[in-house]
């Protein structure tokens, strides 16, 4: 029932939204430069997906390693993973358009 309702309002707010000009496409605006808050965004977001890929990364070469009969230190790995994703992350969208 909750769609549906949302639904409804959806419908009778879009044309009133539209006509108003609330909503714009943004055609035609260049963006002239990245601001330090995206660029700062962009590294805590590489940095946190730099963590989890390295944590997941140290766990299963620890398993591989482990079924080898081999024992391999894998504790600076989420450090290292979440500096290689910040760094990463700020390049992309400071070069990137």
């Amino acid at each position: 029932m909750s769609f549906a309702l949302l639904d409804r309002f959806n419908a009778w707010i879009a044309p009133l939204l539209g006509q108003g000009g609330f909503i714009t496409s943004g055609h035609g605006v260049a963006h002239a430069r990245h601001q330090p808050l995206e660029v700062g965004i962009a590294a805590m977001l590489g940095a946190l997906g730099g963590f989890i890929v390295g944590l997941v990364l140290a766990r299963l070469i620890r398993f591989v390693a482990y079924l080898a009969g081999r024992e391999l230190p894998t504790g600076k790995w989420a450090i290292y993973g979440a500096i290689l994703g910040a760094i990463i992350a700020v390049l992309w969208e400071a070069l990137g358009d």
